[in-house]
């Protein structure tokens, strides 16, 4: 009889897995600020939230790629959430984390030009430069939900080809939780 009842058990053990999609992994939700995206592929994953004072990040990272040098390069998407006043504008918003976190702009984005569902924030694709390597990031700045929401999504310049398809994939998918 315990025989049986563990081969059931195990039969409704997998059963549930087989039912599971693809999907189901890529879904993310960030609850803080009520907003969600989809990892663009089996090479992303969930690193770690972390909490430090009043922000809060969450970091995924993408399987290392080799680049032409030799070194492994693991692109990174963040979203780093922090309460904001609900007077302050995006735009507002927008000035005072880029004074912050300096890049050159090289193109701007929103959800009208269809880059992203996320409909309370602007984008930017940039550029900047460490240790030698030039990168390529987007970021957005929004508002939602009282939460201040900056996404950052880095890979090096070199490796763009590969990956800013990738982040562009996720961006279309970023939206608030309907």
């Amino acid at each position: 009889m315990r025989l049986l009842f563990t081969a059931l058990a195990c039969l409704l053990f997998f059963t549930s897995f087989s039912q599971t999609t693809e999907e189901d992994f890529k879904h993310e939700v960030i609850d803080e600020a009520k907003i969600q995206f989809e990892l663009p592929n089996e090479h992303w994953r969930f690193i770690e939230k972390q909490n430090a004072q009043k922000l809060i990040i969450y970091t995924y990272r993408r399987d290392f790629i080799i680049d032409s040098s030799g070194r492994k390069i693991d692109p990174q998407i963040s979203f780093v959430i922090e309460p904001v006043d609900s007077s302050l504008s995006v735009i507002e918003y927008s000035i005072n984390q880029r004074t912050k976190m300096p890049f050159d702009v090289v193109s701007m984005f929103n959800y009208e030009d269809g880059t992203m569902k996320f409909q309370y924030g602007v984008g930017y694709q940039g550029k900047y430069f460490d240790r030698g390597l030039e990168h390529r990031i987007y970021v957005v700045h929004g508002i939602y939900n009282t939460m201040g929401i900056t996404l950052i999504m880095d890979t090096t310049e070199e490796l763009a080809e590969i990956v800013a398809p990738e982040f562009l994939q996720a961006l279309a998918t970023f939206d608030v939780i309907k």
